[in-house]
C-alpha cells in the first residue's frame, strides 16, 4: 500500500515537472489600450483600416471650420500722400 501511494506521488511530481517544462510562462495580462496598439502596429488591415478613419476624421474637421468665426488683423505704418483739403497739414498724413 505505502509502496502504491508512493509511485503515485512521483508520477504527480513528474507530470507537474514536465508541465512547468512543456508549458509557456505565465501569461501577462494586457489592459484593452495595450491590446489595441498591438493590433494597430503588428496588423497592416487594422492600421489601414484605422488610417482611413483618422483622414476621414480631418475632413470633417476641415468641413466644418468655415462654421467658425475668424478674425483678421492688418496693421501698416509709414508716410502716406492725400490731396484733400480737409487733412490739417494738407499733403502729408501720417498713419500709425
Amino acid at each position: 500500500m505505502r509502496n502504491n501511494v508512493s509511485q503515485t506521488l512521483k508520477k504527480s511530481v513528474a507530470a507537474l515537472a514536465v508541465a512547468a517544462v512543456l508549458l509557456p510562462p505565465a501569461v501577462s495580462a494586457q489592459s484593452l489600450e495595450q491590446a489595441v496598439a498591438s493590433a494597430l502596429d503588428t496588423h497592416p488591415q487594422i492600421k489601414q483600416a484605422f488610417n482611413r478613419f483618422k483622414a476621414s476624421e480631418e475632413q470633417i474637421n476641415q468641413a466644418s471650420a468655415s462654421y467658425y468665426p475668424t478674425i483678421n488683423f492688418d496693421a501698416g505704418i509709414g508716410r502716406e500722400w492725400t490731396e484733400s483739403p480737409s487733412t490739417p497739414g494738407f499733403g502729408t498724413l501720417w498713419r500709425r
